[in-house]
């Protein structure tokens, strides 16, 4: 029995929100188009997606502006490359030295980071911050705003029975928006951020 394209069956979890009852992408849609008409606002003319799937997020865009996509995933891409035909894919990992070599104005990544452990989200980071022109990288992801908040929810999650939602989260390793401020700004960066729903954030760093 042939299996589905990986692409194709993310495409269809996230349209249908299947399985999903932390209600992760209950604000995908939405806050992909935040995030593109503030890429549209800035003038922007090349931007790099790291780990950007089938390119849901900034292939609407490659019609206008010149987009790369970065994903080590075939089957992903393969999906992006048909439904975006002018955004360029490139397969390759995201903790490789990128391979981009020219600076470009913005690197995005989306619902990525949070499945690597610290050691490996800083080292994407410092990978998305070397090919951007004045360090400017804006990041969607699954956030907790400080630990005391966190610690709430796994009391919520406890108190309704709900200790696999909780060991789920406990797996990934969703940021906390105070120690990722804290690792920016050690680095002589600005960052700011905008809560936009349940776990989701947008983190924007620049000089």
């Amino acid at each position: 029995m042939k299996t589905l394209n990986k692409g194709i069956l993310y495409d269809k979890m996230i349209q249908e929100k299947s399985d999903d009852e932390l209600g992760l992408f209950d604000k995908y849609q939405e806050t992909f188009v935040k995030i593109r008409e503030k890429i549209l606002s800035c003038e922007v003319k090349t931007i790099v997606d790291f780990g950007c799937g089938t390119g849901n997020l900034c292939g609407p865009l490659s019609e206008k502006i010149n987009v790369i996509g970065i994903d080590k995933n075939i089957e992903m891409i393969e999906v992006g490359k048909r439904k975006y035909p002018n955004m360029r894919f490139v397969e390759s990992s995201i903790f490789d030295e990128p391979i981009i070599k020219q600076k470009v104005d913005i690197v995005v990544s989306s619902y990525v980071l949070h499945g690597l452990n610290e050691k490996k989200q800083q080292q994407v980071l410092s990978n998305m911050l070397s090919i951007s022109d004045n360090s400017r990288v804006i990041l969607i992801d699954f956030m907790f705003e400080n630990m005391h908040i966190k610690k709430e929810h796994k009391e919520r999650f406890l108190r309704n029975d709900r200790k696999d939602l909780w060991e789920f989260i406990e797996s990934k390793n969703f940021f906390i928006v105070e120690d990722l401020r804290k690792y920016i700004e050690q680095m002589g960066l600005m960052i700011s951020f905008e809560h936009v729903g349940n776990f989701t954030w947008i983190a924007e760093i620049k000089k």
